[in-house]
């Protein structure tokens, strides 16, 4: 019996992602909103996952990766806050991750980002980003048949 895909890929994006923000606690979960004021946190939570179009042999797997910078509580319209940081840091993890995280396996051959978001924190400011990974992998799903 094969291994849940997602449950493969959120694994060794968790390694990949402790690698790259040592001391910053990873959680299997998708974060709320107004995470952060306590210090950094990252969130693995699952996206759609099903066969890619046009080829059902292949099964892609999405995974929305959530790190949110430590922000101040007090909402202070003078504060400044050098949306570079956090750019800088979802640079880091999507040149990492492009480059090849790990062997290939049977769940996922490579690992694709598909896109990054900076959405606001609750104060307004930009510590944070989304990024949508998508793993390429064997669609176990495949049945095959005899007449």
């Amino acid at each position: 019996m094969s291994q849940d895909p997602y449950g493969v890929v959120a694994n060794k994006l968790e390694i990949a992602i402790k690698a790259k923000f040592p001391g910053v606690p990873v959680f299997h979960d998708k974060l709320h909103e107004s995470i952060g004021y306590k210090g950094a946190r990252i969130g693995i939570s699952a996206g759609d996952q099903g066969a890619q179009s046009g080829n059902l042999l292949v099964l892609d797997t999405e995974v929305l990766i959530q790190y949110y910078g430590q922000f101040a509580l007090k909402v202070d319209p003078d504060q400044r806050v050098d949306p570079r940081v956090v750019t800088a840091k979802a640079h880091l993890l999507r040149e990492f991750l492009q480059a090849g995280v790990s062997d290939a396996t049977d769940a996922h051959w490579f690992f694709l980002v598909t896109g990054t978001k900076y959405p606001e924190d609750p104060t307004g400011n930009q510590t944070r980003f989304e990024m949508t990974v998508r793993a390429k992998g064997w669609n176990s799903g495949i049945v095959e048949t005899s007449a």
